[in-house]
C-alpha cells in the first residue's frame, strides 16, 4: 500500500471507517453483481442511499431515532459513493 495513504489513514484516525465502508461495498457487490452503466443511474443509486442516510438523521434528531441506524445508512452511503469512482476510473 502506498506510504503517504498509510500516513493519512493513521493521521486521520480513519481505518475502521474505511473498512466498514469497503465491508459494505464488498457486500453490496456480491448481493447486486450487477451495476448499470450509465451514471445518472449510478448516482441514483448513491442519492438514494443518501437519503436513507438523511431519514436516519432527522429520525435521531428528532424522534429519538437509532445513532446507529445512521452509522449503517453513512456506510451504505460511502459504500455507494465508492462503487460509483471504482467504476468510473474503469472508464477513464
Amino acid at each position: 500500500m502506498n506510504q503517504h495513504l498509510v500516513h493519512l489513514i493513521a493521521v486521520t484516525g480513519t481505518e475502521d471507517v474505511l473498512i466498514g465502508i469497503l465491508e459494505n461495498l464488498v457486500a453490496a457487490e456480491r448481493k447486486h453483481p450487477e451495476w448499470p452503466q450509465d451514471l445518472i443511474h449510478q448516482s441514483a443509486i448513491v442519492s438514494e442511499e443518501a437519503g436513507e442516510l438523511t431519514r436516519a438523521c432527522l429520525q435521531w434528531q428528532y424522534e429519538d431515532g437509532d445513532l446507529h441506524q445512521v452509522s449503517v445508512e453513512a456506510n451504505h452511503t460511502g459504500a455507494m459513493a465508492v462503487r460509483l469512482l471504482k467504476n468510473l476510473f474503469d472508464r477513464i
